[in-house]
């Protein structure tokens, strides 16, 4: 280890292959150290997986937050690397797998589940936070684990159970990931189904993606006198909603929807010297 100069996961890594290797009395004592290694390895999954916090101000783990600001000596600093430390708006965290750090024995698929965890449960926990207005950082951790909570017990004592093993077990250790991914992906799915983004994706396929294309055929026919006007004084927004109410659209969609025209002046082809040509642009938007 000291050669090699390795550190954190790494560390497994070369116990674990070395374990392998290995006989008798001396197989036995690296058997014991890869446990307590594990055991390490272990305690910082459970906090990653039921409460989002990545424990690793020496970047130990093979996961990894970063932001979009340029101030890795704060993010660094941390001792606990979570949304605790994302106060500002524009500090995005974005957590990804450090390759380099995963050891060989944990497949890669494991190790993206994994990573698939915590980034929902901080999605979860910064909802929480926006939705009970919490100012202070003192009262994150109130929040965290509220997704898993009922099965809060239930999942670390999983977890811990894999920390008593005489050996490591890739199948025993990938079930306990699996079944915490489950049971956050149900959750994510109550969210959107709640939320009613299934409606809104068809919403959006009738109306930008041009699903219902009989809108279009009633709409445009009615505003092409207006766009060949040099200066167009129609509303266009009201030629939209009118269409759509020809269409039999519902008024809570068209209510969703509007469409103006703006006029962009442009550098090329001006027909008067010294005025740029006005272009114009037919725009939807959708709140």
């Amino acid at each position: 280890i000291e050669e090699k100069n390795v550190h954190g996961c790494m560390i497994l890594e070369v116990l674990h292959k070395h374990t392998a290797n290995s006989v008798a009395h001396v197989k036995q004592v690296l058997m014991w150290v890869e446990q307590e290694v594990h055991s390490v390895l272990f305690d910082q999954l459970t906090h990653w997986l039921l409460y989002g916090l990545l424990l690793d101000p020496h970047e130990e783990l093979f996961i990894h937050i970063t932001t979009d600001t340029d101030a890795p000596s704060e993010v660094q600093e941390m001792d606990a690397l979570s949304l605790e430390g994302l106060e500002c708006p524009k500090m995005n965290p974005e957590c990804k797998l450090r390759l380099e750090m995963l050891p060989s024995h944990i497949p890669l698929a494991v190790a993206e589940k994994i990573l698939f965890i915590g980034e929902a449960i901080l999605v979860f926990e910064r909802e929480a936070r926006k939705e009970n207005d919490v100012a202070d950082t003192a009262s994150v951790s109130s929040h965290s684990g509220q997704v898993l909570k009922s099965r809060e017990e239930e999942f670390k004592g999983l977890i811990q159970a894999l920390g008593q093993e005489p050996t490591f077990s890739i199948l025993q250790f990938s079930q306990v990931i699996e079944t915490v991914r489950h049971c956050v992906s149900e959750e994510l799915w109550k969210i959107v189904m709640d939320a009613g983004l299934v409606t809104e994706l068809g919403n959006l396929k009738a109306v930008f993606l041009l699903g219902r294309g009989e809108l279009y055929q009633t709409l445009i026919p009615s505003i092409t006198p207006f766009l060949r006007n040099s200066s167009p004084s129609a509303n266009f927004d009201g030629l939209f909603q009118l269409a759509g109410r020809q269409v039999l659209l519902e008024e809570e969609m068209l209510e969703k929807f509007a469409l103006s025209l703006k006029i962009v002046p442009t550098a090329q082809a001006t027909p008067v010297r010294g005025q740029p040509e006005k272009v114009k642009q037919t725009v939807f938007s959708g709140h």
